[in-house]
């Protein structure tokens, strides 16, 4: 039943972008919506990723949903529940022929374009992804107050409907239709979850199906605030020129998710939902360089998320192993990113002490990918494995970034007057000996290559990557990687504010030209990464990447000894600045905030030398 369902809805999205007076189609569902909040665990009620498709039924009152059709009914061929899918045209596998549910929807019914060319992957897009907003509404149209707002009796504003019964999906804005919510939903699903995996793909489009978010507005809020971070946060090299268009669905999209959750006693009773909707939100608003809207909205998600204890391992104890996956995954994405968030823009965390070390306990996966390797270890599939070890190292990261850290990167602490008792050499050792970690190449070593030694390979870096993509995607070695060199480098500012650098200490790490050493690095690891793969992250990780070659170049100004560092200066310090200039013009084609400031360093840089 719903893998006809889901067939008929992007058959209906084929057949509208032929006909589209076809398709403004207006739906009344005469359901009435459940008088209880939505718990928490609503979202963990769905069948487990490793059921099939034939024990989907069991679990859905299938007479509501052929209630609750979104489009015309079906046709005979796609009626017919023993009707064979398609082959897709680029020879991959047919999506009816994979059992796994998680990826149980079809790429596509016509002709596709890889998103990522690197080896192995089976992430396929559309050459073109359809509007979410009805293309026959002008901006008059999508109104979003009433015109005469002011000159309405006060009574009719407070009066109920006739019937006094609360109207099913009132709240969901008419111009966003069901069927174009899921090309956008796979792009989360294809492009940003190996990196933020915190939701279950056949859970989301379950209930869909069943048309909870026109009774949830909490789960309809997230559903528009996840298609507006898909729209604006992964944007593929091919799809650079609808950058602005997709901005202003996007922004039309946060407004209604912002207004479907608004009332006068949010965040009472708080649920998952509530917490990954403040958080989508944050990820729009980073990316479109808003960053008090971002603060405020990211501080949002991880209070509720702190009202509903994820950061207690004991709120774990009686979950179920999805309810509990799910919860943990969620709080280690906060917990990073309120600490990458803190170094950015120099914000304080809520988030306090180690939580990777803290949730070791909760979770037997993390126990074991923190301490080896994660062969053998299974979590529901293979996809749901690199999607938590992904988390694992970047919460090894980020454990050492604890409060105290960032209380001395704030310029908090007595460093200025040389009397910080945070901060000494012994834990700035410490600190990079752990981070080191990550990148060391023994550590993935894998016998699945004929030349385990990798005597062909030229860097220890690209040795990293080949070894770390037997076990994560390429974006996820994107994300893992640069970030590690981005906090080394943070930490090598660090250090240098606190006067622990030398021009011949006898370790590198509190060297002046440890920067130049660290910018080669990360050079070295996206010469290794295609370029899709890393725009994935969006302006964040093209931030990153600003800060570490920045950093380089302007360190023999920045400090009072550079001697005996003949690499790190004259034309070594010119080459590095100049392939740094090449890949920031590659990415978003530079069309970044970060563009502008890099060209002003070098060319200081040109006038200085």
């Amino acid at each position: 039943m719903y893998s006809s369902r889901v067939s008929e809805i992007r058959q209906q999205q084929i057949q509208s972008r032929h006909h589209p007076a076809q398709s403004d189609i207006h739906h009344v569902v005469g359901e009435r919506p459940s008088s209880h909040g939505t718990s928490a665990s609503d979202a963990h009620s769905s069948p487990s990723a490793s059921i099939s498709n034939s024990e989907i039924a069991s679990h859905v009152d299938v007479h509501r949903m052929q209630q609750h059709q979104i489009g015309p009914g079906p046709t005979s061929a796609y009626d017919a529940a023993s009707m064979p899918a398609p082959a897709l045209g680029n020879g991959s596998t047919s999506w009816s022929e994979n059992r796994d549910l998680e990826y149980w929807l079809p790429d596509s019914l016509g002709a596709q374009t890889p998103a990522f060319s690197f080896s192995g992957s089976n992430i396929y897009v559309k050459t073109t992804l359809p509007p979410l907003i009805d293309g026959d509404l002008g901006a008059g149209t999508i109104n979003l107050q009433p015109e005469n707002a002011l000159n309405v009796p006060f009574s009719d504003v407070l009066s109920p409907n006739p019937n006094h019964q609360p109207q099913v999906g009132a709240f969901w804005p008419p111009y966003i239709h069901d069927s174009s919510l899921i090309p956008w939903i796979d792009v989360y699903f294809d492009r940003l979850h190996p990196t933020l995996p915190v939701l279950n793909r056949s859970a989301i489009f379950i209930k869909i199906l069943s048309q909870e978010h026109r009774r949830n507005p909490q789960f309809g809020a997230m559903l528009l605030s996840l298609c507006a971070f898909a729209l604006t946060q992964p944007i593929d090299i091919s799809e650079r020129p609808t950058s602005s268009s997709r901005a202003d669905q996007a922004r039309l999209m946060m407004n209604e998710a912002t207004k479907m959750r608004s009332s006068s006693d949010f965040g009472e009773h708080p649920t998952l939902e509530a917490v990954l909707t403040s958080f989508f939100l944050f990820g729009y608003l980073f990316g479109s360089n808003q960053h008090n809207a971002a603060r405020l909205r990211l501080r949002e998600a991880i209070d509720l998320a702190s009202t509903l204890r994820l950061n207690e391992p004991n709120t774990y104890l009686d979950f179920s192993s999805e309810e509990k996956g799910q919860w943990l995954r969620t709080y280690l994405v906060l917990s990073v990113t309120e600490r990458a968030y803190a170094l950015q823009r120099r914000h304080s965390i809520s988030f306090t002490g180690r939580p990777g070390f803290t949730m070791r306990p909760t979770d037997e996966f993390i126990h074991n990918v923190t301490h080896s390797l994660v062969s053998g270890i299974i979590v529901h599939n293979e996809k749901d494995a690199a999607g938590m070890m992904g988390l694992a190292l970047l919460m090894e990261i980020f454990d050492s970034i604890d409060e105290d850290i960032v209380e001395c990167w704030n310029a908090r602490c007595n460093a200025s007057n040389g009397r910080c008792q945070i901060l000494d050499q012994r834990k700035a050792l410490s600190m990079h000996e752990n981070l080191a970690r990550v990148s060391d190449p023994s550590r993935y070593r894998s016998n699945d290559w004929f030349d385990p030694d990798y005597s062909n390979l030229h860097s220890h870096s690209a040795e990293t990557t080949r070894n770390l993509q037997s076990f994560l995607s390429e974006t996820q070695c994107a994300d893992v990687l640069v970030t590690q060199k981005w906090v080394q480098n943070r930490l090598w500012h660090l250090c240098l504010t606190h006067g622990l650098l030398t021009s011949d200490s006898e370790h590198p790490e509190l060297r002046y030209d440890f920067a130049f050493s660290v910018a080669e690095r990360t050079l070295d690891v996206c010469r290794s990464l295609r370029i899709s793969a890393m725009e994935v992250h969006g302006i964040g990780i093209i931030e990153k990447l600003y800060n570490i070659s920045a950093s380089a170049i302007m360190a023999p100004y920045n400090t009072a000894n550079m001697e005996g560092s003949p690499a790190s200066s004259g034309p070594a310090l010119h080459l590095l600045a100049s392939k740094y200039m090449e890949l920031l013009q590659i990415l978003r084609g530079g069309n970044h905030p970060y563009m502008e400031q890099y060209k002003k360093t070098v060319e200081f840089v040109g006038h200085s030398a």
